[in-house]
């Protein structure tokens, strides 16, 4: 009575926030002792659990109560009840072991009368929902599908999903009853089956295409806000399946659009618009117009909703969402970042050649007063958008070259790495523009300012490698009175604060600057036409009054700090510039000049080439090479250990020693060669074996080889491909109009030339198995999920108890195991016996047999036991099953009594009840349900609790079936079956743990002194099979089982001990030994084996 509530305790956490760790220690402590408390009602329990509950939430772990949870879930009180489904909800998971106590209590509490604890029982099992809980339970929720409580139902139809995630198995025989529910009389109840379906649909949509009428009917005739969406957005799903559906729906969504007031309903609507409906013009144009409000709207949570559907337009759309420029561009000033992004991947889609310019000044005067990574987004959007396609859109490479200088020079932009590959590949592949390029990359290297920069911004080094490269590659357009100043700004102290590869990129471009100036009298400078038809990279002859001295002075002068530099790279191209400078003066001195600088030419004379990164795949290993040979012998020394320097200091043992060090660097070298066979796999570098699927891609011969067009692609080659590329693509009909503008290709007319074809085409199938692969790695749930629900359910899947299901795989899979040891052993007994060729036609047989028996039922499976007939007549009949409950706190636990009542007519019974006459030896504890319908040939299960006083023999229950048929021609009056129903003392028996040592004292002791004896006869069945069978008829547990011998236990109702020993015979016989402590149950159990 003095314990603390959950108010004190946080209380007392907000007063000790200190030594909160101290003061939750004491109250663990504190609940600790109140989960030990005897009282009966669990109130002081039920206390604790909900402080444990609340700690847990504060991130203390509550797993080690856990079985104290499930004694609240088990009280009696609703209160108490509703504390434990808390606790269990809030701590229990995958790994609870005790969350397989639950099942028999869920089923307990699904069959109360009270609805609000059926309610507690399902939004507990939503909470901690595993595979064992989901195939256990799915027939009792199915079950509370069909109750006549509307709370229920909804209820029931929710916890489906969760059951369907966890066991897939249960989706097609349960589907049906979950369809009926789309056309409950209650609206709630259909508004749960929608969200379920609607959740199922996200994942494999095809599977419901067929339900596409009963939504539309429900689309037309609901008025509830929430289900529509849910419809809506399921119909949106299935549209891209069903072109006609699309066509269907524009008529009520484009009422809906226009009628409803409720924004959530008005987006949703929109949105399926955008993702199947997209050809029909009228109804885009009414969403797009819907759009724009919500773009206007004060709401920034509307505005980017706007934005956000918008982008679903586009993708089809474009010039209908391009009529909105003015608008979305206005977002880009937008105080919220992500309107903005939004925006901006809007105004990226709407670029041409006509606009490109103008949306570029925009975006540029966006980047100068932005800030951050909106910054950094604006300029890669900015170049994303230039470059699309090829440089499609850019008819003035001038000015991008241009606009991507001033993109470099804004501070604080971190973007210099994609500003260096555009500057690259511009200068590079656009021969028109190269020489504005290199003048505009001098500027570069001559802005102080951008030198300043790089110490700010590192990525701004990039773009100062950039314009060293192109400079150094293609000096040649250097104008002689600048080669000084460049070569000046190349080797500037102030180079040495950038980056180490910046800097080797500067030393290499000033000897490329060097060498391409001093040339010998007899070479004359060359048009300028023919200049232009030079390769990339190849120096061009230039006129012998060009002064080289002054070049030639600048580098000796600055050479020398390089060479002193703490970098590797910098300071080993600075000795080599120098001692080539040593080389030219020593040439000099002795009048060769000719001769070296013909072969300075011969060091940059040819052009690097690009390759595509799979070209290398499709070059043939020529005959008789192995990449995997070893060019040269390594030797591999090894650290001396103790014993080996003291073995060399021995003359004697050198000849052991050396014969040891051999072996042990052969084994390592051996080692290291399949270590780098290994390596060398995904090294690309080294060309690997030939595989399977590489196979038609190395079929060339050495002629083919050498005609791949590696320098550029011919005009009909590129013409092909295009031709290949816009094929695969989709041709939207509805945006195809004359004042449009059609996207430009590289080398049109009126643009400048882009070389776009330096690299080896790739193959056409590389992508195609990328994608594959890539679809091949599905879901794995979706995967579980995707089932044909259209075709009738099976005789094994319209069984409703998927319990044995679990057992049976497991035993099967113990057999398989079996098998294969035996296998195993017989084939290394007839290894020496037979010789290759008949152990592989073996292997082959044992293959295929075991292949059959994997496709066909086995023959030697386990039995089930044949649940008890309790009554029948023409049209219903009736079984049961009774056996102890396991986990029930009673003094006495009670026999649970299961049973299974089938519709065998063609009426459906409505209702179906059953009456169980008491004694003074057996008395109901719970009731049985009334079933409210049971159609023709569907099954369900009534369960009752009853409770017996004596143990010592079988008891008779009379009990009757009583139902009313409905339908044409059935029966008015109300029937009656009278049946009975035998109690065995096996179902009075509890399966209780027990370990071996526990079972052998059991033994030994006075606590079992009676005996009895029974032989059962296997019927040609293996021992583990009449074992299975023993366990199941007596409702006992295997303690230990080996080869022949078992022992079992368990314990009645009442506190018996039972003790079983089972040894098998020869001639398929089963002894069966038991001893127990009372000899009227003893006597009675042999009875039963």
């Amino acid at each position: 009575m003095f314990e603390k509530t959950l108010s004190d305790l946080v209380k007392g956490l907000r007063s000790n926030k200190r030594r909160e760790a101290e003061y939750v220690s004491k109250c663990i402590a504190e609940i600790k002792e109140e989960l030990q408390s005897k009282d009966k009602s669990h109130t002081v329990k039920a206390n604790a659990v909900v402080k444990l509950a609340y700690l847990q939430m504060l991130g203390y772990d509550m797993q080690w109560a856990s079985f104290h949870i499930v004694e609240v879930m088990s009280s009696p009180g609703f209160a108490q009840k509703r504390l434990g489904y808390l606790g269990a909800s809030v701590s229990f998971n995958d790994e609870t072991e005790v969350v397989l106590l639950c099942t028999n209590m869920f089923k307990k509490d699904f069959q109360d009368a009270s609805p609000f604890v059926v309610g507690l029982a399902i939004n507990c099992l939503a909470n901690i929902c595993t595979t064992d809980l989901a195939r256990d339970l799915v027939a009792d929720v199915v079950q509370l599908m069909n109750s006549n409580r509307a709370y229920v139902r909804k209820k029931a139809v929710l916890v489906m999903y969760k059951i369907f995630l966890k066991f897939p198995d249960a989706l097609r025989p349960s589907f049906p009853k979950l369809k009926e529910k789309l056309e409950d009389r209650d609206t709630s109840t259909v508004s749960c089956a929608v969200n379920v379906i609607c959740e199922l649909a996200r994942k494999n949509p095809q599977n419901y295409l067929a339900l596409a009428p009963i939504f539309f009917k429900l689309l037309t005739h609901t008025a509830n806000n929430w289900m529509l969406i849910k419809i809506v957005k399921l119909l949106g799903a299935l549209c891209p399946l069903e072109p006609r559906l699309g066509k269907k729906l524009v008529e009520p969504l484009t009422n809906l659009i226009n009628t409803t007031p409720a924004k959530s309903l008005l987006y949703e609507a929109i949105h399926t618009v955008s993702v199947g409906m997209t050809p029909h013009l009228e109804i885009v144009q009414l969403s797009m117009e819907k759009l724009k409000d919500f773009v206007e709207d004060e709401d920034q949570n509307l505005k980017y909703l706007g934005l956000l559907a918008m982008g679903n337009f586009m993708k089809v759309h474009p010039r209908i969402v391009a009529e909105h420029k003015t608008m979305i561009l206005k977002c880009l000033n937008d105080e919220d970042i992500t309107i903005r992004h939004r925006a901006l991947d809007l105004v990226s889609g709407m670029v041409t050649k006509k606009n490109l310019q103008d949306i570029v000044r925009i975006l540029m005067e966006h980047v100068d007063n932005s800030e951050g990574s909106f910054r950094h987004d604006l300029v890669d959007k900015i170049i994303e958008v230039s470059s699309a396609n090829g440089y499609a859109a850019v008819t003035n490479f001038e000015w991008y070259i241009t606009t991507l200088c001033k993109l470099a020079r804004v501070p604080g932009v971190c973007n210099g790495l994609n500003l260096k590959n555009q500057l690259m590949d511009v200068i590079i592949r656009v021969r028109a523009v190269r020489e504005f390029g290199v003048a505009a990359m001098v500027d570069i290297l001559r802005d102080i300012d951008m030198l300043s920069q790089c110490s700010r911004d590192p990525t701004s080094a990039e773009v100062m490698y950039a314009a060293a490269w192109l400079v150094g590659e293609f000096s040649d357009l250097l104008e002689d009175s600048k080669r000084a100043g460049v070569m000046d700004s190349l080797l500037s102290k102030r180079v040495m604060c950038l980056p180490e590869h910046v800097q080797s990129v500067y030393l290499h471009s000033a000897l490329k600057i060097y060498v391409s100036s001093d040339l010998p009298p007899m070479q004359q400078a060359p048009q300028v036409a023919e200049a232009a038809a030079v390769p990339s990279g190849a120096v061009q002859a230039r006129p012998a009054n060009v002064p080289s001295a002054q070049l030639y002075n600048i580098l000796d002068e600055r050479l020398p700090a390089f060479e002193k530099s703490t970098l590797l790279e910098v300071q080993e191209r600075a000795c080599i510039c120098h001692h080539l400078l040593e080389l030219v003066k020593e040439a000099e001195s002795l009048g060769s000049e000719t001769i070296l600088q013909s072969q300075f030419e011969s060091m940059f004379l040819d052009e690097l080439k690009p390759v595509a990164p799979k070209a290398q795949s499709k070059v043939p290993v020529p005959e008789g090479l192995d990449l995997d040979a070893r060019i040269h012998d390594v030797e591999l020394e090894d650290e001396p250990t103790e014993d080996e320097s003291e073995h060399s200091a021995n003359e004697q043992d050198e000849d052991s020693d050396g014969e040891k060090k051999k072996k042990k660097k052969k084994e390592k070298s051996s080692g290291w060669t399949e270590k780098e066979r290994k390596k060398r796999i995904t090294d690309p570098f080294y060309l690997g074996a030939k595989t399977a699927s590489e196979e038609q891609a190395v079929l060339l011969d050495a002629q083919e080889v050498e005609a791949i067009p590696i320098f550029h692609l011919s005009d009909d080659e590129e013409g092909g491909k295009k031709k290949k590329r816009k094929s695969k693509k989709k041709k939207n009909d509805s945006d195809e109009d004359d004042g449009q503008d059609e996207p430009s290709t590289p080398n049109s007319s009126n643009a400048p030339l882009v070389h776009m074809g330096y690299e080896m085409p790739d193959a056409d199938g590389d992508d195609e198995d990328a994608n594959e692969d890539a679809g091949a790695s599905r879901d794995e749930l979706a995967a579980k999920l995707n089932v044909d629900l259209s075709k009738p359910l099976k005789a094994s899947e319209k069984s409703k108890d998927h319990s044995s299901k679990r057992k049976d795989e497991t035993e099967s899979e113990e057999e398989s195991e079996e098998e294969d040891k035996k296998s195993k052993k017989d084939k290394k007994k007839d290894s020496g016996k037979k010789d290759k060729k008949k152990k592989d036609k073996k292997e082959k047989s044992d293959k295929k047999s075991s292949k059959k028996d994997r496709e066909s039922p086995r023959e030697d499976q386990c039995p089930r036991l044949i649940p008890r007939s309790l009554g029948s007549d023409k049209m219903i009949k009736a079984t049961y099953e009774a056996k102890a409950a396991l986990d029930s706190n009673a003094k006495v636990p009670p026999v649970i009594v299961t049973v299974t009542l089938t519709n065998t007519g063609d009426f459906t019974l409505q209702p179906v009840s059953i009456n169980v006459t008491t004694s003074m030896n057996v008395r109901l504890s719970t009731p049985p349900n009334e079933l409210q319908l049971l159609g023709p040939g569907s099954s369900a299960e009534i369960r009752m609790e009853l409770v017996v006083a004596s143990v010592g023999k079988p008891h008779k229950v009379k009990c009757s079936i009583k139902y009313e048929a409905t339908g044409e021609g059935a029966p008015a009056a109300p029937i009656t079956v009278p049946c009975e129903m035998l109690l065995p003392c096996s179902s009075f028996l509890v399966a209780r743990a027990m370990t071996h040592d526990e079972f052998n004292s059991l033994i030994g002791s006075n606590s079992t002194p009676h005996k009895s004896s029974a032989v059962i006869e296997a019927g040609g069945r293996p021992f583990k099979h009449s074992l299975h069978l023993l366990a199941s008829l007596l409702n006992l547990r295997v303690v230990h089982s080996m080869d022949g011998a078992a022992c079992l236990y368990a314990m009645s109702v009442l506190g018996h001990h039972v003790a079983v020993l089972a040894k098998a015979k020869g001639g398929s016989m089963v002894s069966v030994d038991m001893r127990c402590s009372d000899e009227a149950l003893c006597q009675q159990l042999c009875n039963e084996v």
